[in-house]
């Protein structure tokens, strides 16, 4: 999980950190993704969910990204192993 901060016109994109998912973040996402499933999709082998906390402190859907050049890579040390394994991994 990355965390990022608000990006303002002409500004680049900039993460500040690799940080724990809170259970209802993750339970968010996890809902999210599998609604795929009612489009016929398999899960994705990469996906960001992007998601804010309302006023009450709930997670909201900001948006989810199935194609993305930010796979923020270098946050984490074992990132592109994984990614590569998970590519890799052979289909059903």
């Amino acid at each position: 999980t990355v965390a990022k901060g608000a990006r303002w016109s002409g500004q680049s994109e900039a993460s500040r950190e690799c940080v724990s998912a809170a259970a209802d973040e993750r339970e968010l996402a996890a809902r999210t993704l599998a609604a795929l499933a009612s489009f016929g999709l398999e899960p994705p082998t990469y996906a960001r969910v992007d998601l804010a906390r309302d006023d009450a402190g709930r997670p909201l859907l900001m948006e989810v990204e199935l194609i993305e050049p930010s796979l923020f890579l270098h946050r984490d040390r074992d990132a592109a192993d994984r990614l590569a394994r998970a590519v890799l991994r052979p289909t059903k």
